[in-house]
């Protein structure tokens, strides 16, 4: 009879144990909606040009489908020009001769 029981006692184990885990997934499912911003991307230059939850407008950024906000984004996205240095006033191709003028011939 004690046997009986405790198989019985471990069969509902068991179930509840399975229970509380497809409970689990689900919720942990249904929690899944991720916040997608307006935009954030730039067009690609072939196909797909955007993800699939986006669409390339005029000003080349993929917005969200149904949005109408404007991206915050400029379109100037290239580093700032190189600065010349060529302009300056010395010569940096040759360094100055350091060496002290009464230097004579070493030993030997």
């Amino acid at each position: 009879m004690a046997l009986h029981r405790s198989l019985w006692f471990r069969r509902l184990g068991l179930l509840a144990l399975g229970v509380g885990l497809c409970a689990g997934v689900v919720n942990l499912l249904q929690c899944f909606t991720p916040e997608l911003p307006a935009c954030s991307y730039r067009c690609a230059a072939a196909e797909p040009r955007c993800p699939d939850e986006y669409e390339c407008r005029s000003d080349e950024y993929c917005h969200l489908k149904g949005t109408t906000e404007a991206c915050p984004y400029t379109q100037d996205l290239l580093p700032p020009p190189v600065r010349d240095l060529s302009g300056l006033g010395f010569d940096l191709a040759r360094p100055p001769d350091l060496s002290p003028s009464d230097a004579g011939p070493g030993p030997g």
